[in-house]
This record gives structure tokens, sequence and C-alpha cells, in this order.
């Protein structure tokens, strides 16, 4: 039996009026544009696509009708509360830290989500190109590769200057993002919707409106860099980003530009930064980024080999899709090629999946033609 207090249960709670029963509920049929019962019900599919087994989906699904029902009647009748959400930390390793996770209820998420897909489109046209982070057709890799081409382009005596901000996503000014926001043809109730996000949830990740609003907040000074300044190579992935500079002397000036900005216009303060020579390699997305060459960092080579010990072959598949497009790889297929023969004089082999027997044979077919 669920209780009231389960974030899940979602009771309309400014009139005893309101108090239906969930056989009651049933009957009602209040909409409002953009959130419609086949609408809520489809992005509760979409979202609980990859969380099936969930608990909390599991019991949102048991009762989907009533909830669906539930939810669209708060949001027409403008009742419609964000439950606080639930917060935990989790290890980052590509940070290295522990990250502050927000875990939204179900009926949250889908609110969220549906205002995501509504939003998304107009949000992305107006974003730069060399912005890889928390899009559709960006990902690490191709900010990786267009390092490389920025790379290729410079002299081999240019520099770089890196920037980190510092807790990105916990330092949004949820004033100036709002003001941001209102620059977008948003209709009323999405505006009006996220304005409700803004003031019940905290920004951190975990959320996807956070990916939006971390795509909003720092639009203006992507558009600023390449316009204003005419700095043409420039690349961010979230709030990791890198300059490729002529020499040392720009740089610096950028550095105490860019430094400048985030204090007086975006509330900002960063983490850490440097510039160095693009001879010394940029490590940027994972990788370790130079003219000719890609190279995984130290820890995804210990990564690889402690999996490598453990026969984890889930981890050993995402460790060789990471490096693929490096350097390291063909070292990384015959150390497993070695493994794997010495696997068999043990009295019970560890068998490994289809997936990484396909991974072998495409280096070996393409090694082979190399010859």
């Amino acid at each position: 039996m669920t209780s009231p207090q389960d974030p899940i249960y979602r009771i309309p709670k400014y009139s005893n009026q309101l108090r239906l029963k969930p056989a009651e509920l049933i009957h009602l049929n209040y909409a409002v544009p953009g959130f419609s019962q086949d609408t809520l019900i489809q992005s509760f599919f979409e979202v609980a696509r990859k969380k099936s087994t969930h608990n909390r989906i599991v019991r949102f699904k048991y009762r989907l009708g009533t909830e669906i029902k539930r939810l669209s009647f708060e949001i027409a009748t403008g009742i419609y509360v964000p439950a606080i959400p639930h917060t935990f930390k989790r290890w980052c390793s590509c940070g290295q830290k522990y990250r502050k996770i927000v875990a939204p209820s179900v009926a949250d998420l889908i609110v969220q989500w549906t205002l995501y897909k509504r939003l998304y489109p107009i949000i992305d046209a107006t974003l730069i190109d060399t912005n890889f982070g928390c899009r559709r057709q960006g990902g690490y890799q191709k900010a990786a590769f267009k390092t490389t081409e920025f790379l290729r382009e410079m002299p081999e005596d240019a520099w770089y200057l890196q920037i980190d901000i510092s807790k990105y996503y916990y330092s949004i000014q949820k004033d100036i993002l709002y003001s941001f926001l209102k620059c977008y043809n948003i209709s009323r109730p999405d505006l009006m919707m996220l304005e409700l996000f803004l003031r019940e949830h905290p920004i951190a990740p975990g959320s996807i409106l956070a990916q939006l609003f971390g795509l909003v907040y720092l639009n203006e000074f992507d558009h600023h860099v390449i316009n204003v300044l005419g700095h043409k190579r420039y690349i961010r992935y979230v709030d990791d980003m890198i300059f490729i500079c002529k020499n040392k002397q720009e740089a610096r000036y950028l550095l105490n530009y860019v430094t400048k900005y985030f204090k007086v216009n975006l509330k900002l303060c960063l983490s850490h930064w440097k510039y160095n020579p693009i001879k010394s390699g940029i490590d940027f997305c994972g990788y370790i980024n130079y003219r000719n060459v890609r190279l995984l960092r130290k820890r995804s080579k210990k990564a690889f080999s402690k999996s490598l010990r453990e026969r984890d072959w889930d981890a050993l598949e995402s460790r060789l899709a990471h490096a693929i497009y490096t350097a390291n790889y063909s070292n990384l297929i015959k150390r497993l090629k070695l493994a794997l023969e010495q696997d068999k004089y043990l009295y019970n082999p560890p068998t490994p999946p289809n997936h990484i027997l396909k991974r072998i044979y495409d280096w070996d077919v393409t090694h082979s033609f190399s010859l």
C-alpha cells in the first residue's frame, strides 16, 4: 500500500474538494496544450525505456492510468508542484570525485521530458557548432576530433588555453538563466513550467532540464567568443573549454578576459586553468590530443588493466569503445588476445561474449589488410 508520503503518490493539496479518489479521478479529462494525457503517457514510456526494472518505475506503471489522470489534472488546474527530489552522491570516474546527483520523482521526470522534447529543437538551433556537450549530434569523441582538426590548422609553436568552471550546474544563477530563457521563442505555458522547476528544484546533474539549462546559460558567451572576440578555434564540452591560440600572449589575454566576463556577467568562477604549447598535448575529453596522434590517459589504461584482470567483459567493451580512435587501441587488443590465449589452459576458462570476439576479429581483419 502506497502512503501519501511517497513522492509518486501525488494528491492535490490546496482544497479538500480536489482530494479525489483514484476511481473518481479516472473520469476526469483535463488537459492543457502540450500536456495532454496521450503526450504524458508517451513521455512515460520514453523515460522508462532504460529504467524498466527500477522499483519506482514499476510502481508507477502499475497504476499508470490513475497517475497520468492525476498529473494531467494537476497541471490543467494550476496546482502542480514538483516533489522534493531524491539526492545522493555518486563517484565520477571522469572527474575523479563524488558528484551530487538529483533524482526527480517519476511524475516530475515525465513533465521534464515532455518539456525537453519540445524545447530542445528551439535551443539547439541557436547553439554554435563547436559546442559538443549534452547535444544529440555532439559527444566527447566529436569534441576530440574537432580539437585535432584545429591543432592541425595551427603552426607547431601555437599555444592553447584550457579552462574549467567550478561547480558549473550548482553555480548557475536562476535569475540570469530565466532572463536568457525569455529570449527564446518559448510558449507561455512552457515558460511558466520552467519557472516552476527553477523555483522548486536545484539545478544539478541528474535532471534532464539541467542539461538544457547548461546549454542556455553559456550560449551567449559562446557567441561572444566567436562573433565579438573573433576567436574561431574555440571548443566547449559542458563546462570544459579549449581556446587554440597563436602564442602565449593571446592565451594570457583570453584568460584574463574570460575570467572577468564570467565574474561580471554570469557570476561564475574557474576551478582550474592552464595554457601550454600545443606540442605538449591537450588533455581533453578523456584523451591526450596531439596534432598527429591521440592517446589514452594513464588512468584509462589502468582501468583497462583492472577490467582485464577481473574479466569484466562489459567494462572491457566500454574501455575498448573509448580507445578505438587512439594509437593505444592495437596494444589493448593484443593484450586481450594474449589473456584469452592464456585462459585456454585453465580448467574452467571464462567465455568472452560475442561483442568482445567481434572486436578482436575486426582488428585482425584490419591488421591483415594493413600488412
